[in-house]
């Protein structure tokens, strides 16, 4: 099985909103919280660290993010209505992360250089097999929406701890137009090329997801940095109905003339437009999630441009993702297939984390 690269999961805003302990397997925390209220407010769990392992996921992107006072639900405790509370929480996750590697560092580890990264990923040479055999998980840390920093040049200090991937907008308000959550269309303002100008020099990796069309087309033309991702989306095209949170193809055109990478969301309304919550899961499956992979590699004549960002517990449980996954080791299930499809041994590597592996490997030097 190859090994797997996830580039978005929100594992310090679970732990610290829900309390959720990721040692634990995706089975063991619905077990846990059965009967509560946290599978009501996100979705039942889809991640564990034994589920890492059962599904070879050697790496994640582990997010900075919260959620805007306007838009959050009452029980959110990641939440900013103001930049001196956006700092603080921003550390919080933060510590969060660093704790848990501190911690238990047979489970996880942090990637904040090249070395670490080298040494994360060669012990994944050897499969897992849990729990016989077993690797700890890398953790790259990725800030998503950057609209709660005091000052821009706050993101030096951000540089500093390890933070090598940021997406500039989240719900909308500051620096360019969102996917979602503006009241009506926006575009790159002089503060938001101002953070461009300013990731560009610090070297880090522009993340272009949540951006609506028009922004994004002007983030990939104006970033003068080297590397653009979409850690987290999916295909409009594909998906079959117009949503600005999604890739058009000109947005897609746009990434890979800039040699991006592009992370899939497996989730239902990502992936289709037959599916509304409370719908049957099985109405999507990962002949959908393929369909999407295979129209950014039918675009670009290759498979280096596509990967999974899979978004598990970010606002959406087992029951909003296709009916053959129970837990994030199930993605292993696309490598038959996409086989299937074509795909042959080398492109689904590529998909599965040497992608996400070229990535990491130019903003960590």
């Amino acid at each position: 099985m190859p090994f797997l690269i996830d580039a978005h999961q929100d594992l310090a805003y679970n732990m610290l909103s829900h309390g959720r302990d990721y040692r634990r397997s995706a089975a063991q925390t619905r077990a846990l919280e059965q009967d509560g209220p946290v599978p009501l407010r996100t979705g039942e769990c889809l991640l564990g660290w034994p589920d890492y392992q059962a599904g070879q996921v050697a790496l994640f992107f582990g997010t900075l993010y919260l959620s805007p006072a306007d838009t959050a639900e009452e029980w959110e405790t990641q939440r900013f209505a103001n930049a001196a509370e956006a700092s603080r929480h921003h550390l919080e996750q933060y510590h969060a992360y660093r704790h848990l590697c501190e911690q238990e560092p047979e489970l996880f580890r942090m990637v904040l250089s090249r070395a670490d990264l080298a040494a994360v990923l060669d012990a994944w040479r050897t499969p897992a097999v849990y729990p016989e055999t077993t690797h700890p998980v890398g953790i790259a840390l990725l800030m998503e929406g950057a609209e709660g920093l005091p000052d821009i040049h706050d993101l030096v200090e951000w540089y500093e701890r390890g933070v090598r991937m940021v997406g500039p907008v989240w719900g909308g308000g500051r620096y360019c137009g969102a996917g979602f959550g503006d009241k009506e269309p926006r575009r790159f303002d002089r503060e938001g090329y101002a953070l461009l100008a300013l990731m560009a020099e610090l070297g880090m990796a522009l993340d272009v997801s949540h951006m609506n069309h028009e922004s994004l087309l002007q983030a990939a033309d104006a970033y003068a940095g080297e590397v653009v991702i979409a850690s987290h989306i999916a295909c409009e095209s594909i998906h079959g109905e117009h949503r600005e949170r999604l890739l058009n193809d000109e947005g897609i055109v746009h990434l890979i003339e800039r040699n991006a990478v592009i992370g899939l969301v497996p989730s239902n309304r990502f992936l289709s437009a037959r599916w509304n919550r409370g719908n049957p899961r099985d109405q999507v499956t990962l002949m959908d999630l393929a369909a999407h992979i295979d129209h950014i590699c039918q675009i670009a004549g290759n498979s280096r441009h596509a990967a999974f960002g899979t978004d598990f517990d970010g606002g959406f449980g087992r029951g909003s993702v296709p009916a053959e996954l129970d837990s994030i080791a199930d993605l292993q299930k696309m490598s038959t297939v996409l086989m299937q499809k074509g795909y042959n041994e080398g492109d689904i590597e590529n998909i599965f984390g040497r992608n996400w592996q070229r990535i990491l490997e130019n903003v960590f030097r």
